[in-house]
């Protein structure tokens, strides 16, 4: 495993793991990304298999819009892991694989769309924001299922969006409904991203596939078959 900007250690206890997160969350950094300069970008789907005590990561390259750039290519990693089922701790359990995945790439990629939470997290720091602080690369979150925060009703139209509100009041994330017809997703930002970086990404989003930018779904379907497969 190559060394990022902070030591990555998988193997830890529940204890430890609430203070290494704490620790990783102190590096989280939320700033304006500039999408005109990056035409691509890592689409990252994870899931893990009970029965194999593993995660399965899978990556493919995407367009901004969300397209797929090559149908047919994509990378897959797996990676052992017992630590157990915690709320707001699955990175510790899928954390390994995307570590395996993101190490065997020529290089990092300048944004990786995450098919989990950012911010809008229980603990404020979601698997998205986790590995982007890990890896000090950009990363946003895009998730179905709202963990933290309230979201406004998002109207039934293409690419309409209402905001997600924290405990505090304040925004963490958006609701969007990439299509009219979908049920709305949840996006925040990870790290080396803000509120405005988020938005612009969504209102970019031009190819759609299960209410997900294109890519993102792919590879959140990959990842669900290859760790319900038997071993």
């Amino acid at each position: 495993m190559t060394d990022g900007p902070m030591p990555i250690n998988w193997d830890l206890s529940v204890s430890e793991a609430k203070q290494d997160q704490q620790r990783v969350k102190a590096g989280l950094v939320h700033q304006p990304l500039q999408l005109s300069d990056l035409p691509y970008a890592l689409a990252v789907g994870v899931a893990y298999s009970e029965g194999a005590g593993e995660a399965v990561a899978v990556c493919t390259s995407m367009l901004i819009s969300g397209s797929q750039i090559d149908p047919d290519s994509y990378m897959v990693s797996r990676a052992l892991s017992d630590f157990p089922y915690v709320a707001g701790f699955f990175v510790y359990r899928e954390g390994p694989a995307i570590c395996e995945l993101l190490d065997s790439l020529p290089g990092l990629p300048r944004l990786i769309v995450f098919d989990s939470q950012g911010v809008a997290h229980p603990r404020g720091l979601g698997l998205a924001a986790h590995i982007g602080v890990l890896y000090d690369v950009p990363t946003i979150g895009i998730t179905r299922k709202l963990l933290s925060g309230r979201a406004s009703p998002v109207p039934s139209r293409d690419g309409a969006t209402a905001p997600i509100k924290g405990r505090s009041g304040s925004e963490i994330g958006i609701a969007v409904r990439f299509k009219g017809r979908c049920e709305p997703v949840y996006c925040s930002p990870g790290h080396r991203t803000d509120l405005a970086t988020i938005k612009s990404y969504c209102q970019g989003v031009r190819a759609v596939r299960s209410c997900f930018p294109e890519a993102l779904a792919l590879v959140h379907q990959k990842a669900n078959i290859l760790a319900r497969e038997p071993r």
